[in-house]
């Protein structure tokens, strides 16, 4: 009887052991997984500057007039774009894409921010 009690308990700690290093595979893989991000800004007025925020890994602003738009490979898990005019009267749109899907979008005038998940943490805590 106590050799069964034994095999038993070996076999549970072993697969709680194996689950436990397949959960910390996974999440190594989501965490080195690269993906395509686009992101895209425009305006209802082609004239007027708009200001964005937040451009690339290093988070770089510059000026656009009408539409812009940029592809990066990251690795990050979120991305968030600001984008500012001094003129009230300008719509700016924002729009996030993961991979090729919309993950956000967001629109305003004078202020318009978008945050986007690009992959989610998995881990457990």
């Amino acid at each position: 009887m106590n050799i069964r009690l034994l095999i038993h308990l070996l076999i549970i700690l072993l697969g709680g052991f194996t689950s436990a290093c397949s959960d910390d595979d996974e999440y190594i893989d989501q965490r080195n997984k690269e993906h395509l991000v686009k992101v895209v800004v425009y305006s209802n007025t082609p004239d007027i500057p708009v200001l964005v925020d937040g451009v690339g890994p290093g988070g770089e602003s510059i000026y656009i007039k009408n539409y812009w738009e940029k592809e990066v490979v990251s690795k990050s898990y979120a991305t968030r774009i600001v984008a500012t005019c001094e003129e009230r009267t300008v719509l700016i749109t924002i729009e996030i894409y993961v991979d090729g899907k919309l993950r956000a979008t967001a629109d305003g005038n004078s202020y318009v921010a978008a945050f986007a998940e690009i992959k989610k943490d998995r881990r457990k805590y």
